[in-house]
């Protein structure tokens, strides 16, 4: 279950960046484009509850930053995954 505060700060991804939020994790060749981890980031339209957590994991709840830009998110995303 996804947080109201949590739901509010994927609204402003999606606001700032264009991405959509994907709710539910797709499997196997059911949106193909989502899921090809060689897709580079710029070809992604959406993201997922797992980038957003990545994403999270570069900040303390007080310093939390909204990107205004898509790839700015997706740059955090794999700074995140390193975290």
């Amino acid at each position: 279950m996804i947080s109201e505060s949590d739901k509010e700060l994927i609204r402003q991804i999606e606001k700032n960046t264009g991405l959509e939020f994907l709710e539910k994790e797709m499997d196997g060749n059911l949106c193909f484009a989502q899921n090809n981890f060689d897709l580079r980031d710029e070809f992604k339209s959406g993201f997922s509850f797992s980038d957003f957590n990545y994403f999270l994991k570069n900040f303390s709840k007080k310093s939390l930053i909204i990107p205004s830009e898509a790839a700015t998110f997706w740059e955090l995303v794999e700074k995140g995954k390193n975290i």
